[in-house]
């Protein structure tokens, strides 16, 4: 399990960096409109992959953890629901850019293919165990885009159209690598469909269509509202916030993507209820650890890195890193009814967190602006999480839920956003380095423990 983790902490560390590298560049040579029309599409495209794939991936590695199930009749099934969606998908497109054209949006079409696809395949790799390969392929993938980019942009135009064609060509070479490497997807052949395994990925992967669109939503329609209701100027703005406040989402997807695995591998243990909430008590702990040290620092960095008319940005990144908080935990409490096979409770709450979302923008945003869609996705994922916790009887005992650790981690939270706001310059680093302290403090036994383990696996790789 420590391997894995591993993997997913160097697929993910690449991700963040080369979106850190390339965010000076996008304050400095994009008008605030041409960030915020990339930011509506790269969310549109976020939203049709969940659409567009039905979720099948979920099913498919939850088929394919199970070492009896026969992984061609898997694969396949899932490859035909995923291409019939896509022929489907672009039937219409082609339908929309007959009757009603619009300007580059062919190019547009192009990127969301490439992104589902290249989506696709990484989910079916990892799905596969091959870890390894799904690390190289989005190190791959995320190469070109940071080589690409620039390229495009400093030589070419600064447009949105331009970091359209960065995007594609890398999502392209990145399906060509995957279908080259991974002998399974070679190998897909219709024939070994089955009706069976058909209808199992739509019954338990459609309610997660859903879940999963519901929380796309609560992510990004403060996005595209922002852009109806205020200005496309307003979400390069919050789009740039939103970039500093994902970097804590990034320990939360490298903790979920290992976790995901083992939590659906051993739902028949007996020891499970003890195990999630032995697991939920120090993820709890760490990410708010994670969160104290990377807000003073987010600040200091947006104003060292990023072009001065950008700067706004900084007063929005707590309330947006602590909402990635409730997501974090609001995730967590998901698996249960992936485990148990209730995907379609997945939905109704989320859908619940999407309605409080959606009514708080509108009516926040037109008198509050940026302040109103940040106050909203914060409101909106606490409610998700609060919600999501009543009948975990099975998966969670709330009577060994850790409050007195609770209450002393909400006070030095509201203590670190307090420093934040009136802490300035170089101290700001002092700060970070305080709270990295507390970090190791808080997580020490953590932190010993996978010393530990990576020794052992040290020794044991020296031994043989």
């Amino acid at each position: 399990m420590l391997k894995k983790f591993f993997y997913f902490f160097v697929s993910n560390s690449f991700n963040k960096l080369v979106l850190l590298f390339l965010l000076p560049l996008f304050t400095s040579l994009l008008a605030k409109e041409e960030l915020g029309q990339f930011e509506i599409v790269n969310t549109l495209s976020l939203v049709l992959n969940v659409a567009i794939t039905l979720q099948v991936h979920e099913g498919i590695l939850k088929l394919l953890l199970n070492k009896d199930e026969n992984k061609r009749n898997v694969l396949a099934s899932g490859t035909l629901i995923l291409l019939a969606s896509l022929v489907l998908f672009n039937c219409i497109n082609a339908i929309i850019y007959f009757a009603i054209p619009v300007n580059n949006f062919g190019v547009m079409v192009l990127f969301f293919n490439s992104q589902i696809l290249v989506f696709f395949l990484q989910r079916i790799v990892r799905g596969l165990q091959n870890h390894l390969l799904f690390t190289i392929g989005n190190v791959i993938n995320w190469g070109f885009i940071g080589a690409l980019l620039p390229i495009f942009l400093i030589y070419g135009a600064p447009t949105a159209l331009n970091m359209y064609y960065a995007f594609i060509i890398s999502n392209f070479i990145a399906v060509l690598f995957f279908i080259l490497f991974q002998k399974e997807i070679r190998q897909i052949r219709f024939a070994d469909i089955t009706a069976e395994k058909v209808k199992y990925l739509f019954n338990y992967s459609g309610p997660l269509v859903f879940d999963a669109l519901s929380l796309w939503m609560i992510n990004f329609a403060d996005r595209i509202l922002l852009g109806a209701l205020a200005t496309v100027a307003a979400v390069g703005i919050y789009g740039v916030a939103n970039k500093f406040a994902a970097t804590l989402m990034f320990f939360n997807t490298i903790f979920y993507l290992g976790w995901q695995e083992y939590a659906l591998a051993s739902h028949n243990r007996k020891e499970r209820e003890k195990l999630f909430t032995d697991i939920f008590n120090n993820f709890f702990k760490g990410m708010f650890s994670v969160y104290f040290v990377l807000l003073p620092l987010s600040k200091y960095l947006l104003f060292l890195v990023i072009d001065p008319s950008y700067h706004e940005a900084w007063l929005y990144i707590p309330v947006l890193m602590s909402s990635v908080l409730f997501t974090s935990f609001a995730s967590f409490f998901s698996l249960k009814y992936q485990v148990s096979g209730k995907t379609g409770k997945n939905f109704v709450t989320s859908l619940i967190g999407n309605i409080v979302n959606i009514v708080l923008n509108l009516i926040l945003i037109p008198y509050y602006g940026i302040w109103g869609a940040a106050v909203a996705t914060i409101i909106a994922f606490a409610t998700l999480w609060i919600i999501r916790i009543p009948g975990s009887d099975g998966f969670f005992d709330a009577g060994k839920f850790n409050k007195i650790s609770f209450g002393a981690l909400l006070l030095i939270g509201l203590g670190s956003v307090y420093v934040y706001y009136t802490v300035k310059g170089n101290w700001l680093l002092l700060v970070t380095a305080v709270f990295s302290l507390l970090f190791v403090i808080l997580n020490r036994n953590m932190i010993k423990d996978a010393l530990f383990k990576i020794k052992k696996a040290a020794h044991r790789g020296t031994a043989t």
